[in-house]
């Protein structure tokens, strides 16, 4: 088997020759009815070994009795010498399927007009029949061999002495139509038995030029299987072989054997595997007409001519390329090239960034894989600037050393989109870079603590209005980070906190966060936990002191964090469940007074 070159799609010829390589004889166009039945590779079940079954097959050719013509097939009887019926190889006028009766009629009584090849192997003797498995030529579907419907025969289909052909075994049978003289001959496992000379075309069928053929059969009480397989048809090209078409480079596997084929010859031998095998593998070069000589067993030799057509290898062209060299923007490639190859790309097409793809051409396709780089250009170019702001000259050569030139003219006072274009000696695809101008507005901040009550660590959030819009944030002069949010922030102390424009359009803002930590709610319940409220965080502040007050604004109690807290009870009566209110001074850091006010719950 030959492989093509590395270039190529080497699965191709692997594909091809596994699922096509073992071609047997194509494959007849025909038509089963009644208990027939295909059995592929032009193998029929006539009937089945059952009784009071009929069967058939017609076949989708017709014949013209003005030229000469060979039908020739194996035919198989059953193993029952006492079985029953018999199968015809009827001729008649109409394209149509259609049966006869069974048993005696053996499928083709009744059919008219029509000449019948009959093989019956039952004997009936209100027919006329012989004891032996016979032979006999009928006209228009009558079975009786006394009448005048009966052409020829019946004789014995074998000449051995018990003339039983339900012997387990196949039979050649061989039919063989001379025009000129206008005579019919049957051979028999390769003897003539019966030989008829008549002008069917006229006196059976009107002078039609078209006569179909079939095969019927039947069973009656008494059965066996009957089936045949047909080798030869002289009108039917492509019967044994077809014609192939392969690229060059390729090899495919023929398959010639006919069930009663002994010899095969092949010429001419350049591009064959085997010279004398019924399955050569066939790589010729160039288109090569072969002929194939078969002997049968019957000692007939026979010619068959098969033609390999070899077709070149093209390398599909595509003007898309064009398209990408000349800069524009190409979002699907073509699955059929110039030349009709068609197949597909891989992988699919992403404009947003340089990549090689690759056309595979279809299975049955003579073509070379190709693979095209299609570039896209990229920058390294600032996404936005703050308005006025000079913005330095767009590069004109790309990081991938594309050359081209952009358009409009930079502009620093309004959002624009910038398009590159390649020079035109360039392959690439145009694109587009847009630059955002932002207005210079003073940035503003706001912050939001977690109100987790009694974590030790808190959660600061920042938020931010002016500038462009982009930020970066800090916390205590630690890494600039684009997120706005601060985790696990140790509470009971003051945190610095900044935040900048990324593109600069404003100056930086600074602000300080206390967390002065206080719980939201307590306890006062007896169990142990949270049995007084008190702000630890200002513990540290020994000039501080906090105020509780109830929902009217009385002062229920003065506290100071470094000392214990609150335990919920007014001049020792236990105050009920609801919000109080609190004042806090202190001094910070900077000894300034400050204030803290707020609520909290009291549950029991």
């Amino acid at each position: 088997m030959a492989f093509l070159s590395s270039s190529i799609k080497k699965v191709f010829l692997f594909v091809l020759v596994m699922c096509c390589g073992h071609l047997a004889m194509a494959q007849l166009k025909a038509t089963t009815i009644g208990d027939a039945s295909s059995l592929g590779e032009n193998c029929f079940q006539i009937t089945p070994d059952l009784r009071g079954q009929a069967g058939g097959v017609w076949f989708d050719y017709s014949i013209d009795f003005s030229n000469d013509f060979i039908i020739a097939y194996q035919a198989y009887f059953g193993k029952d010498d006492s079985g029953a019926d018999g199968m015809g190889l009827v001729f008649k006028g109409t394209p149509e399927a259609e049966i006869g009766s069974a048993a005696g009629g053996m499928g083709y009584r009744g059919i008219s007009p029509s000449l019948t090849l009959e093989f019956d192997t039952y004997y009936n003797p209100t027919s006329g029949d012989i004891k032996e498995d016979h032979i006999a030529l009928i006209e228009n579907g009558v079975t009786d061999h006394r009448l005048p419907s009966n052409l020829a025969g019946p004789v014995s289909a074998v000449l051995s002495t018990d003339g039983n052909i339900e012997d387990d075994t196949w039979h050649d049978v061989k039919v063989e139509w001379i025009a000129s003289i206008q005579t019919i001959n049957v051979y028999f496992d390769c003897v003539l038995r019966l030989s008829k000379r008549q002008d069917f075309k006229s006196s059976i069928f009107n002078n039609d030029d078209s006569v179909y053929f079939g095969f019927v059969g039947g069973t009656g009480g008494a059965t066996n299987l009957q089936e045949v397989c047909l080798n030869r048809i002289s009108f039917i090209d492509d019967l044994i072989a077809s014609d192939e078409i392969i690229c060059s480079g390729e090899a495919i596997e023929k398959d010639v054997s006919i069930s009663n084929g002994v010899t095969y010859s092949w010429l001419p031998i350049s591009g064959v595997s085997n010279a004398s095998s019924s399955k050569p593998i066939l790589s010729p070069n160039i288109t090569t007409e072969y002929t194939v000589t078969i002997t049968d067993q019957c000692g007939e030799i026979f010619n068959e001519l098969i033609t390999i057509t070899v077709f070149p290898i093209v390398t599909p062209t595509f003007d898309f390329i064009n398209d990408v060299c000349g800069a524009n923007t190409v979002s699907v490639l073509p699955t059929e090239s110039n030349e009709g190859i068609k197949g597909v790309w891989s992988p699919e097409i992403d404009t947003s960034k340089t990549a090689t793809y690759t056309f595979i051409p279809n299975i049955d396709e003579c073509a070379e894989q190709i693979t095209v780089t299609i570039t896209i250009p990229t920058f390294d170019i600032v996404n936005g600037v703050c308005e006025g702001v000079l913005i330095d000259s767009l590069p004109t050569t790309s990081i991938e050393g594309i050359k081209g030139l952009w358009s409009p003219i930079i502009n620093n006072n309004i959002s624009t989109t910038y398009t590159f274009t390649p020079n035109s000696d360039e392959c690439a695809q145009s694109i587009t870079k847009r630059i955002e101008v932002y207005s210079i507005e003073p940035l503003e901040l706001s912050t939001i603590i977690s109100p987790d009550s009694f974590s030790e660590n808190r959660t600061i959030e920042l938020y931010v209005t002016g500038g462009s819009g982009f930020y970066e944030y800090q916390l205590d002069g630690g890494i600039w980070q684009s997120k706005a949010v601060f985790e696990k922030v140790s509470r009971c102390s003051q945190h610095d906190v900044a935040v900048r424009d990324i593109y600069a359009c404003t100056t930086e803002i600074k602000g300080t966060v206390d967390l002065i930590f206080y719980p939201k709610f307590f306890t006062p319940n007896g169990d142990g936990y949270h049995e007084s409220w008190n702000i630890k965080c200002l513990e540290s502040h020994p000039e501080a002191v906090v105020f509780i007050y109830n929902r009217h604004g009385a002062l229920l109690k003065q506290i100071k964090p470094n000392q214990n807290g609150w335990d919920g009870t007014y001049r020792g009566t236990p105050l009920p469940d609801g919000s109080y209110w609190f004042v806090a001074h202190y001094k910070d850091e900077n000894n300034e007074n400050k204030e803290l006010r707020g609520y909290f719950a009291l549950k029991r």
